[in-house]
């Protein structure tokens, strides 16, 4: 089988065996589940013939592969393989799925790429490769025995601990980096961090979108940066001076084809006030929600007994909440709801028939195989962060490093430390809520930084105003060019507001300038 190392990996090459790498540990074995790098591997065995790979716990470093031919070609990036195939691959079957949804939820996280015959290593997996015949297996998986301290106090020193080890090994001292920071939990809880080590980071403030009040976090942020006394280093990033159709037709090219998510382009302007600010490397709190903080899975609000009495139990009583309540949080959940009849007509005419009549809601076989899986709060994070649920994680890491490489700097997330997350993943109930109240570990060290922080309900996403902007121009009308020869209207009156129907647009837009370009290759 020919090897071609399509994205130029480093390369070790010895009598028994051909080894390429992208931050890989040395060895190239087992030791990968103790390297917290992001890191790719692929080695060779001379002899045998055989192929094993390997890619960090989960997946900050991307793997792509197909085999076509008798080659094997592998690469960071599906535009670097595309360069070594005879005809560009079609769009898969899923992708339409993902072009609906404007977030990854829901979904089992899958090998399957946009492109048929492309694939990614999974996270936290070996590959191996035997006669074109392709397995993987787990080298990380997170240990559920809860951990069991003499007293809190002993849980605070062993977080704090890991949260500054985490820092210290994402931030380069040797060179300048930048923080995304919003003022919200995770970002201050990164700060608090860097401050108690010695780390001064460029902090990236997105700038509040004057039509978005609501979503205005600047009181947070400013009085964080008084108490810090870092406010020489901080900026804020305006996100609505770019051209919307020249960014999505420039990043359809750099993903080969639409995102699952918006982040990655919408992050733009950040992106080049990194790079103004002498930085190449970004972190972000991004895994906070999911892996430290105890917030990410909604029904985590409610109480320990509701998961004890089974998942869709809670996901009724959050489906009732959301016809009352008007917080963020839930209408997100709402909205995720509205999706359902497109991305999984059968589940939604499951959920439907059963939410209509809540007798029936335990008694549909499915629900009750997930019942026996999903029981309590800690099967449920289980399920999120080894991908069994959402692949929500994976794939945003998956995309901001692609987008990151394209530009010449790469991201850090300190909350996907792996130490860090395992150590949260198995904290005791009474550690993760408290009095009713969520993230008690990560609250208590802000608090010992920046005393008087203000707890201010989350606003929104780090990327209001450069969204806003593309409401603003699709509402002008600027996108109806691009979205006018587009298989668009056919669905659109299933999306419940202009904002879905933007992004469903956006993503077509971008599924077309990937045919396009395909088109353009053959002639």
């Amino acid at each position: 089988m020919q090897i071609i190392n399509a994205s130029h990996w480093y390369c070790i090459e010895n009598i028994e065996t051909t080894t390429y790498y992208v931050n890989a540990p040395v060895p190239f074995n087992h030791q990968c589940a103790e390297s917290y790098v992001p890191f790719a591997w692929l080695s060779i065995n001379k002899q045998t013939k055989s192929i094993v790979a390997a890619r960090d716990h989960f997946g900050q470093e991307p793997f792509y592969y197909t085999i076509q031919n008798q080659s094997l070609i592998f690469g960071s990036s599906i535009p670097d393989l595309l360069i070594y195939l005879k005809q560009y691959p079609a769009l898969s079957k899923h992708c339409m799925n993902d072009i609906l949804q404007t977030k990854t939820v829901c979904r089992i996280y899958t090998t399957e790429t946009y492109h048929e015959g492309i694939f990614r290593v999974t996270p936290g997996h070996f590959l191996y490769i035997e006669q074109e015949r392709c397995t993987e297996k787990p080298f990380w998986q997170l240990c559920k025995t809860p951990l069991v301290y003499t007293d809190h106090r002993e849980y605070f020193a062993h977080f704090s601990f890991l949260l500054e080890e985490a820092v210290r090994k994402c931030a380069d001292e040797s060179q300048p980096f930048a923080l995304e920071f919003s003022g919200g939990v995770d970002s201050s809880l990164i700060l608090s961090a860097c401050q108690q080590i010695g780390l001064k980071p460029f902090l990236f403030t997105h700038q509040p979108s004057a039509h978005r009040e609501w979503m205005d976090e600047d009181r947070n942020v400013k009085q964080i940066l008084r108490q810090l006394q870092c406010s020489k280093r901080h900026c804020y990033v305006g996100g609505d001076d770019f051209d919307s159709v020249a960014l999505f037709k420039r990043f359809s090219k750099i993903f080969a084809g639409p995102s699952p998510q918006l982040f990655q382009i919408l992050s733009h302007d950040t992106y080049q006030a990194t790079l103004q600010n002498g930085c190449h490397k970004l972190l972000s709190g991004f895994g906070g929600d999911e892996c430290v903080s105890a917030h990410y899975p909604l029904f985590a609000v409610y109480s320990q007994q509701k998961y004890e009495e089974g998942f869709w139990q809670a996901f009724y009583t959050c489906y009732q909440l959301t016809m009352t309540h008007k917080t963020g949080l839930l209408n997100r959940f709402r909205s995720t709801l509205a999706l359902l009849p497109i991305m999984a007509p059968q589940f939604f005419e499951q959920c439907r028939r059963m939410l209509k009549n809540e007798k029936n809601l335990y008694e549909d076989p499915t629900i009750k195989r997930f019942n026996q899986r999903c029981t309590s709060l800690q099967e449920y994070e289980y399920a999120v962060l080894q991908g069994k649920w959402s692949h929500e994680i994976r794939m945003r890491v998956e995309y901001n490093a692609i987008a990151a490489k394209s530009l010449g700097f790469e991201f850090a997330y300190p909350l996907l430390h792996p130490p860090l997350v395992e150590f949260c993943f198995r904290l005791p109930l009474h550690q993760k809520v408290r009095n009713g109240n969520m993230r008690c570990l990560a609250r208590q060290y802000i608090e010992q930084h920046i005393p008087r922080m203000r707890y201010d309900t989350k606003r929104g996403s780090f990327i209001p105003s450069a969204l806003q902007k593309c409401r603003l121009d699709y509402a002008a009308g600027k996108f109806n060019a691009i979205f006018s020869d587009l298989p668009f209207e056919k669905y659109a009156d299933f999306l419940p507001n202009m904002e879905k129907k933007l992004i469903f647009g956006i993503k077509t837009f971008m599924m077309q300038e990937y045919n396009q370009s395909k088109h353009d290759c053959a002639e």
